[in-house]
């Protein structure tokens, strides 16, 4: 008799041990596929159920915190990976909002635990569509210190995009060549962005140089969905100055599309193709005949500035300075200035990163700077 009370006592507890497992888990706000990292895709997840209810967490497992928190109560109702859509209640409230995709956003790259990031298989050529740099609009090659703005096309009139609902991807250059603090993408001139589309964007890049994080997701559930094709917006960026002289008069550098995921209406992943797109760089002599300067013979300071930008020429007097923001927008331009020193009046300008042409008689030299609050 007591080895058979031992025997029920001990399937007794196993049976709780289980039931307590399977109606608790444990949660990492913005881990929404519970893959160990915050990412783009947690954020297309969260789009997919934009707007379901359920169950909120306890008062105290609440919040946004990136640490561990209890689900008490499941919701019932599966992602298309198979988690529950708890996970997706980044805040924890019962509501799946911006609250949440806000979330995945404040804690993008964080980790936790062992880090397995989901992945999906790739398309196949030729039989589904693709996203593409759109080289028919690249007018090459481009000088040092050019501002760089190159259509991005997704799917083809004969293989567009179908149930379109998300889309996550990442952009890879050479952070040597691109000028890194100003990469961006724009999706102001896209199919994607439609009135009642309700495109949500998450712009990321940060963390890693060299990769341009970008994601984009629907907030609307339960309406028709989204076939299409064309441009969904551009990739933009500024190359580095000083990278070419005499001995080098030309290079070339690549673009990439990696890790590219779109998700449909049902969170189902859609097949998508990469691409790749190589650009010529010119030394900007070849263009404007005009020799470029060597480091000494220009000093600016201070940088950063706050107020001022003092010029001084070693030797050839300044015959004019322009000043261009990130965008590649003329802010300033002095002109017959016909002296060795000079002081700019730059309180106004906003805080950022800008770019001086400074031309003197025997060449040019451009100078990046930045502005202090």
């Amino acid at each position: 008799m007591i080895n058979i009370f031992q025997k029920y006592t001990f399937s007794l507890c196993l049976v709780l041990v289980l039931m307590v497992g399977h109606l608790e888990a444990q949660v990492f706000p913005g881990d929404v596929n519970d893959d160990g990292i915050v990412d783009n895709i947690d954020f297309l997840y969260v789009g997919t159920i934009f707007g379901a209810v359920g169950p909120p967490r306890d008062i105290s497992e609440q919040g946004i915190d990136f640490e561990e928190k209890l689900i008490t109560t499941f919701w019932s109702s599966t992602l298309s990976n198979g988690l529950d859509y708890a996970y997706a209640d980044c805040d924890g409230d019962g509501l799946i909002s911006f609250n949440d995709l806000n979330a995945v956003i404040a804690n993008m790259g964080l980790t936790h635990g062992i880090v397995m990031p989901e992945t999906f298989p790739g398309g196949a050529f030729g039989q589904d569509p693709s996203i593409s740099f759109d080289s028919t609009f690249i007018f090459g090659p481009f000088p040092e210190f050019a501002f760089v703005s190159i259509p991005i096309s997704l799917g083809t009139e004969q293989l567009p995009v179908q149930d379109f609902y998300g889309i996550s991807f990442e952009v890879h250059y050479d952070p040597t060549i691109v000028f890194d603090n100003y990469i961006e993408f724009n999706f102001s001139t896209s199919w994607l962005n439609m009135s009642g589309n309700d495109l949500h964007l998450s712009l990321e890049n940060t963390g890693t140089p060299g990769v341009l994080k970008v994601a984009a997701t629907r907030t609307t559930p339960l309406v028709a969905s989204l076939d299409n094709y064309g441009q969904i917006g551009t990739v933009q960026f500024i190359i580095e100055d000083d990278l070419l002289d005499y001995t080098q008069p030309a290079l070339q550098t690549m673009l990439e599309f990696q890790n590219v995921t779109i998700l449909g209406m049902n969170g189902n992943p859609v097949p998508i193709v990469n691409d790749t797109i190589t650009i010529e760089i010119i030394d900007n002599s070849v263009l404007s005949n005009e020799p470029d300067l060597p480091d000494a013979a220009i000093n600016v300071f201070p940088n950063p500035f706050k107020d001022q930008l003092n010029i001084q020429a070693v030797n050839d007097p300044i015959e004019a300075v322009q000043i261009y923001n990130v965008d590649g927008r003329l802010m300033a331009n002095f002109e017959n200035i016909g002296q060795k020193e000079i002081i700019l009046p730059v309180d106004q300008f906003p805080k950022g990163i800008y770019f001086l042409k400074i031309q003197t008689p025997a060449g040019v030299r451009t100078e990046k700077v930045s502005k202090l609050k």
